[in-house]
């Protein structure tokens, strides 16, 4: 009598080949030989993935493009088309068309892989160590501009400055200089030009005698709320001078009297400096208020930090203050680029060989140039593809490119703490670097991972609930980049692929922006077949209903398939840009098609193994959701279609559903010592697969 198992989830992605006999692994349960064009989800299930939507032709199509995030707020997302030269806008699955757009960038093909960023509300900041670091600002949907970041001050030091004297007496000496200062922001100018006094009498506040200085506005930038005066001491005639003022007080008019204040010189004017006059940081972030720099070609371990809240200001004082800026050097024993900032709970620099935490020193709460240490934490250096942050949890590639670690503060150990993601699917690294990834937290969780051939990766994590699974997924062509923004109740997965489409670009290769489709096809909470979207670079025509489908031209000479009304359309060769259905439809969704595979570890039941013994699986019964048109079978030459529901006598026909719950097919019966179950969808139509019953007939007893 056949023996019934059940493997109740795929929570452990596609694993390696090198695991098929560590059957005494927990993940073994919950595992695949092969999952291809299959997700993970972190439920336990696994679904096929969704098609894409053809957005648009990328410029350059010989070159280089990278996509890139910008987040003005959770309903104003854009991604961000780098190619040669050039910077487009996508929003909501079109390019934004506008006079201000493309814009013309400085960075050339070449460059796009090292460009690192950080945002802040409209503004996002672009470093590349061969150039100056850029702004590229949006002050709306359609207006962008791009510009170097000058590093100064924005409020201006007064301009004129006079001073008289009140009073007898000659032999003294009084220099002055004089800063503007604007609340809102809180920000001081450097100084303005010396105002001297000189050869006069003794200031005196019984007597009377004082210098009065006059001094204007700036001639441009914010209007100051209030003037600070700062003073030498008070020298004898011809003595040397060291140059240092020291504060006296303050005006908000045009005007003060200095009736012999004695200067603070713990409190002296800013000192101006911009470290990047003479090179470029390699990467950017922000953290407690400041904006924060590192790297670059000339000094691969230093970081520069910006005053707080003022993020293009980097002076300082002597001697120092708190809200100084700050200029740090990592104590290495040997010299490593830092390659990335990361803010989180602390400040992280991960390196080419390991990661350091940037903190306060002591008892200190903030970031002050005297109270900075940085740390050393772990010794797994990363790459140039910017680490992502998934809640609590820092998840970076590792420096040669083919391994993927996190990184979380570990409060037992005092310090930042990982472990290698990806050895348990390492075949799918082995060989080959992830060049670009993107985290779409909703609905699945998912890391969507470019591997260096084009190939995508799909990394389904959830770290409480232990779920950490691997699958690969390919398409007609090649992906190149990819970028992640939130578009509604989810999150959108934008990429680029490298497409051969014979009737475009003279049959050579062309690279189309293309958006992960979403899987959410349901109408009033059911699922609906006339909304699925299972085909790639495709789209969708809703309108009266048609026979003849044209938009196509994308697509020329290619073979082309998809949905009407829910029904299956044959696969047919795009002719003009355009193909004829075989009855109208209303809703017609038509892409390149693409198969799906799920096969399940090699069977096994525990103590005593049945491995090496040979088996007989006469049926299968799946446990699907929202699942139509699936094959299965012990291999991909003997599959069985599972038969579709048809209509009751006299019943009207209309496309057959998608099935939730328990389908059972019967297999052709094959001896051998894999037991193996291979589930394959060739259609474009969704399948979901919750768990798997295989009934096994056991021989070699």
């Amino acid at each position: 009598m056949p023996n019934s198992f059940i493997q109740p989830s795929f929570a452990a992605g596609e694993l390696a080949p090198g695991l098929a006999g560590r059957v005494d692994l927990a993940k073994y349960r919950v595992g695949a030989r092969t999952m291809r064009n299959f997700v993970s989800r972190v439920s336990g299930g696994a679904s096929t993935r969704a098609g894409t939507l053809f957005v648009g032709r990328a410029a350059n199509d010989g070159s280089a493009v990278r996509l890139i995030p910008f987040s003005f707020s959770a309903s104003q997302t854009y991604i961000l088309v780098f190619s040669h030269l050039r910077v487009d806008v996508i929003s909501n699955g079109g390019f934004v068309v506008d006079a201000s757009l493309p814009l013309t960038t400085p960075w050339a093909a070449a460059d796009l892989a090292q460009l690192k960023y950080a945002q802040s509300a409209d503004v996002l900041t672009i470093c590349h160590p061969s150039y100056p670091p850029y702004d590229l600002k949006r002050s709306g949907a359609g207006t962008w501009s791009l510009a170097a970041i000058s590093f100064q001050a924005k409020v201006q030091p007064p301009s004129g400055g006079a001073a008289a004297h009140i009073g007898g007496g000659t032999g003294f000496d009084y220099h002055y200089v004089v800063t503007s200062v604007t609340d809102s922001p809180a920000e001081e100018s450097v100084p303005s030009a010396a105002i001297d006094v000189s050869n006069k009498g003794a200031l005196n506040q019984t007597t009377g005698v004082a210098n009065t200085l006059g001094f204007d506005p700036p001639a441009s930038g914010p209007t100051p709320n209030r003037y600070r005066i700062y003073r030498s001491s008070q020298l004898t005639t011809g003595l040397n001078w060291s140059g240092t003022y020291g504060y006296i007080g303050e005006s908000t008019t045009g005007k003060f009297q200095d009736v012999n204040y004695a200067p603070d010189f713990s409190d002296t004017p800013p000192v101006h400096d911009n470290p990047f006059a003479t090179t470029n940081p390699a990467c950017v972030t922000y953290y407690e208020g400041r904006k924060i720099f590192a790297g670059g070609n000339d000094y691969p371990d230093t970081i520069w930090m910006t005053k707080p809240g003022n993020y293009t200001n980097m002076d300082t004082s002597s001697p120092g203050k708190d809200d100084d800026a700050i200029t740090v050097t990592l104590a290495a024993q040997q010299v490593n680029p830092i390659r990335h900032l990361v803010s989180i709970n602390s400040l992280l620099a991960l390196t080419q060989s390991g990661a350091w935490m940037i903190s306060p020193g002591g008892t200190a709460n903030a970031l002050t140039p005297s109270s900075v240490t940085a740390k050393p934490q772990a010794y797994n250096g990363c790459n140039d593809v910017p680490p992502l942050t998934v809640n609590y949890d820092v998840l970076y590639i590792q420096s040669k490119g083919s391994t993927v670690r996190d990184l979380a503060y570990n409060y037992y150990v005092n310090i930042f703490t990982g472990d290698d993601k990806s050895v348990l699917s390492s075949h799918l690294f082995y060989g080959y670097q992830i060049t670009d990834w993107a985290w779409c937290e909703e609905p699945f969780k998912i890391i969507w991972c470019v591997r260096s051939d084009g190939i995508l990766l799909a990394f389904s994590y959830l770290k409480e609930q232990d779920v950490y699974a691997w699958t690969r997924h390919d398409t007609a062509g090649l992906v190149k980049s990819v970028a992640s923004i939130s578009e509604g109740s989810e999150n959108a997965l934008y990429l680029v692929v490298q497409r051969t489409v014979p009737g475009v670009n003279g049959g050579a290769p062309v690279q189309y922006i293309e958006r992960l489709q979403s899987r959410n096809f349901m109408t009033n909470g059911v699922a609906d077949a006339t909304k699925v979207w299972c085909v790639d670079c495709g789209l969708q025509y809703a309108g009266a209903p048609a026979t003849t489908i044209s938009g196509l031209g994308h697509l020329e000479g290619l073979m082309v398939t998809g949905v009407a009304d829910g029904g299956v359309v044959a696969p047919q060769r795009v002719s003009g840009g355009a193909i004829t259905l075989p009855a109208a439809a209303s809703l017609v969704t038509l892409g390149l098609g693409y198969s799906c595979q799920l096969q399940p570890m090699r069977l096994d039941v525990g103590e005593p193994t049945i491995q090496g013994k040979r088996k007989k699986v006469g049926a299968v019964t799946l446990v699907v959701e929202d699942t139509r048109g699936l094959k299965v079978g012990p291999s991909a030459d003997r599959l069985t279609e599972i038969k579709q529901w048809s209509p009751a006598s006299g019943a009207s026909v209309t496309a057959p559903p998608l099935v939730s719950g328990q389908q059972r097919v019967v297999l052709d019966p094959l001896w051998q010592t894999d037991g193996s179950v291979l589930i394959q969808q060739d259609y474009p139509l969704p399948a979901t697969v919750l768990a798997i019953i295989p009934e096994v007939e056991i021989g070699d007893r």
